[in-house]
């Protein structure tokens, strides 16, 4: 039974006719380029700290007392581990955060889920490596070398080292290791970059240096950074959404590392707030930094249960709390640290990128000529031009029209994103599964990996039957 609906909530009901047997269905159906997701924030709260259900925002559904920090971590983790994209910098992200997941695993499924990132992400980061240059940002990039990028899959690659300690692995593992090392070494010296720098170029440094025990050059580049006196931290000189992320990341682990836990906490809070719905940060570049804060938290033994709390007005230990079955309204924190899941509703409007970069938009037949108006079964190419250009990074988002979709292993898929890999153009092969009885509508939106701030959407679009 088709119909057609507008943006809502809708319910369908069935009944057996015979038995009277009732089943139900709920469905949301929203508005393309207007996407739903839950989001599970991570609050950490120390003594004084409160928070009230019924004050913390229509979005918030509940709130959660976590018995320590393994959870979140590894949500972290998978999903950076997992990222789809595989530039130069991603696929070292990869690598570094499927080190973490060998680390960190439970058993041997977790280690071979783990290897198997890290063997295929360092053929991969070979096939951009130019020696004695460093990383292009795809393989097909002839020997344009990427500074910002290749900086940073190197320093991402050094991570490795970290498995050489473990005692057993397996062949494949240990020349991957080995291979990945050599790669960010070769790279390293061609941008003249040192395990453990002598001074701080960026954040990740100070954090480097703060777990070397430099103190007074760590606390030099804080007081620079970072706004601690009176209410909420705040960076002195805040640039982009992401730059600023991996900033309040590197110092709240460097704040930890140095043993200054209250202030360093707060400071954590700015980013783990900001989870998204798959567990990670906008990019692998932020991700990677909140790994790192999430790693040092566990290090500093924030999350050791010895706190007490009041929940819905009844003392117990944050351990009895984490355990507690019934929803909590209310939650103060007496003494110690608690960490707090905040399951909440968060929308994605496209529109509201209405104005950036230019980009041209069309359908082209298998002719190569432009094709305005459908039938079920034509094929047909969409096409999206970046008018402006190309840069690092940019990805295209897509949500296709019922009667429309792309075929894709074996699938028929209607919300897909893609990179554009150094490329201006686009080109996606969709064929008409569906009748088109009146308009129908889909949207486009382009975003950087890299830069939150660059977006655009032309706004809603439509598609004619002929």
């Amino acid at each position: 039974v088709r119909f057609d609906v507008r943006a809502g909530v809708y319910l369908a009901t069935t009944t057996d006719a015979v038995s009277g047997e009732v089943d139900t269905l709920q469905r949301i159906v929203s508005v393309p380029g207007e996407l739903r997701s839950h989001v599970r924030e991570l609050g950490l709260l120390q003594a004084g700290d409160q928070l009230d259900l019924h004050q913390a925002g229509d979005d918030v559904l509940s709130l959660r007392v976590l018995p320590g920090l393994d959870e979140p971590l590894g949500c972290l983790v998978q999903a950076t581990a997992g990222y789809a994209h595989l530039c130069c910098e991603q696929t070292a992200a990869k690598i570094l955060s499927a080190t973490a997941m060998y680390l960190s695993a439970n058993n041997a499924g977790e280690r071979a889920q783990a290897e198997q990132i890290i063997v295929a992400g360092v053929a991969r980061e070979e096939k951009m490596h130019v020696p004695g240059r460093g990383f292009r940002m795809y393989p097909d990039m002839g020997d344009h070398i990427s500074d910002h990028y290749s900086r940073l899959a190197v320093r991402y690659l050094w991570k490795l080292h970290q498995l050489q300690q473990v005692p057993i692995l397996s062949a494949a593992l240990l020349r991957a290791i080995e291979r990945g090392l050599s790669l960010a070494d070769d790279a390293g010296q061609a941008h003249q970059l040192q395990r453990v720098p002598a001074s701080i170029g960026g954040p990740e440094d100070a954090y480097t240096l703060a777990c070397e025990g430099r103190r007074a050059q760590v606390h030099g580049w804080l007081e620079s950074a970072l706004e601690l006196s009176g209410g909420e931290p705040s960076l002195r000189a805040p640039q982009s959404a992401v730059h600023d992320r991996v900033t309040l990341s590197y110092a709240a682990a460097a704040l930890l590392a140095l043993g200054e836990v209250t202030s360093g906490l707060r400071v954590a809070n700015l980013v783990t707030r900001q989870l998204n719905a798959e567990g990670r940060l906008y990019s692998t570049i932020d991700s990677v930094a909140a790994i790192a804060l999430m790693v040092q938290l566990q290090r500093s033994g924030v999350a050791d249960q010895g706190g007490v709390v009041l929940v819905n007005g009844e003392r117990m230990s944050v351990a009895e709390a984490a355990g507690h079955s019934d929803r909590i309204e209310s939650l103060s924190v007496h003494s110690g640290v608690c960490l707090v899941e905040l399951l909440a509703i968060h929308t994605e409007r496209w529109d509201r990128f209405v104005g950036g970069p230019t980009i041209r938009i069309g359908f082209r037949d298998p002719q190569g000529q432009q094709k305005t108006r459908f039938v079920q079964g034509d094929r047909a190419t969409l096409r999206v031009e970046l008018q402006e250009g190309y840069e690092d990074g940019d990805l295209l988002h897509v949500c296709l029209p019922a009667a429309l979709s792309w075929l894709k292993g074996g699938g028929r898929v209607q919300r897909f994103t893609l990179d554009f890999e150094g490329r201006p153009t686009l080109e996606v092969p969709v064929l008409v599964t569906g009748e088109i009885p009146g308009p129908q509508h889909f949207a486009v939106c382009m975003r950087n990996m890299f830069e939150e701030e660059r977006a655009s959407n032309p706004g809603l679009l439509s598609i004619q039957g002929s």
